[in-house]
């Protein structure tokens, strides 16, 4: 992907492993447990949102939704 310093363009299994590492503790069960909440309510926005534009048979872009929600 053109990325070779970042974790997923790491060519080599154990230079993929050193740098995945470094993110360990920001996906640990603790931490994501702790997120639960703030993220139900997210998915919960985008439920009412894709609601509203049902009714409206309005054409909305699924890359911005996904965006938006994971740059959360």
């Amino acid at each position: 992907m053109g990325f070779n310093t970042s974790v997923g363009g790491a060519l080599e299994h154990d230079l993929h492993r050193k740098r995945r590492e470094a993110l360990n503790p920001f996906f640990s069960h603790s931490k994501v447990a702790r997120l639960a909440p703030q993220l139900a309510q997210k998915v919960e926005q985008v439920e009412t949102w894709f609601s509203k534009v049902s009714q409206t048979g309005e054409i909305i872009n699924l890359s911005d939704v996904y965006f938006a929600l994971a740059s959360e």
